[in-house]
């Protein structure tokens, strides 16, 4: 984009931009692109003031899609915002739209307004496997662990090798208590997961089935509590940590539980 703004060839990129999102096809990628071309050259409420036209004649919702992504990505709560006033019924009806906006209001950490917004996602006909993941990581920043497992038995039964939903699975069976199910789940999910949010979640639960399966001797424990304070803003993960902290404490005496485990359940 820099390449071609240094060539003077901005007003051709517009035109040709907006020709194909009239047209319905362009691409995600250019939109987004083009997007970021466009900040900090005007304010964000006079960009989006400049492109209600263009959101009008957008048929295949290229720029609407570009603009919660945008707004996601960027973190600009206004512009978000202002698109669900103006565009409600419209980003619910696209499948793309839908999911992009429950994975905005997850960047912003509304994590009940998300569970909210994809309240319909059983009797959608069309939705993206991936905005599972954010309802089902929704449900559990919320310690909804039951509406959460619906979730991922739904996304497992349309994507059986996602590592979230194996992950979210070992971590249902962990706070159960059934150590068998929970490290399937952990070896189905393979070594690394394939979302970064979940990596926090993975090294916590790798180290639960270490310490369950030593009897939480020290070294084990103490692996624990290491992952558990690693990614501590990641959504669901205090919740796991303080609960699996728990059962730990029980797998020995009380006069032989380590004091730092103690620290853990209150942190």
């Amino acid at each position: 984009m820099r390449a071609i703004a240094e060539a003077g060839w901005e007003a051709e990129l517009n035109s040709v931009i907006t020709e194909r999102i009239q047209a319905g096809d362009c691409p995600a990628s250019a939109v987004d692109a083009w997007l970021d071309s466009r900040v900090g050259k005007q304010p964000i409420d006079a960009l989006y003031d400049k492109l209600r036209p263009l959101i009008e004649n957008d048929p295949g919702h290229a720029l609407l899609r570009g603009l919660v992504n945008f707004a996601g990505r960027r973190s600009q709560h206004f512009l978000f915002d202002q698109l669900l006033r103006d565009h409600k019924t419209r980003l619910q009806r696209d499948g793309e739209c839908w999911g992009l906006v429950g994975w905005a209001h997850i960047q912003f950490d509304r994590y009940r307004a998300a569970a909210k917004w994809y309240a319909d996602w059983a009797e959608r006909a069309q939705r993206p496997t991936w905005a599972l993941e954010n309802l089902a990581l929704a449900h559990m920043a919320q310690q909804e662990v039951a509406p959460a497992m619906s979730v991922v038995r739904a996304l497992l039964s349309e994507e059986p090798g996602n590592s979230a939903g194996h992950l979210w699975m070992a971590a249902d069976a962990a706070l159960r208590g059934a150590h068998p199910e929970a490290e399937r789940s952990l070896a189905s999910a393979g070594d690394v997961p394939q979302r970064h949010y979940m990596h926090p979640i993975a090294d916590l639960l790798q180290a639960w089935a270490v310490a369950v399966a030593k009897r939480a001797p020290a070294y084990a424990e103490a692996a624990f509590l290491h992952a558990g304070k690693r990614g501590d803003a990641t959504p669901g993960l205090r919740m796991l940590r303080s609960r699996l902290g728990g059962q730990l404490l029980r797998l020995v005496p009380w006069w032989k539980r380590p004091y730092y485990l103690y620290v853990l359940l209150l942190a």
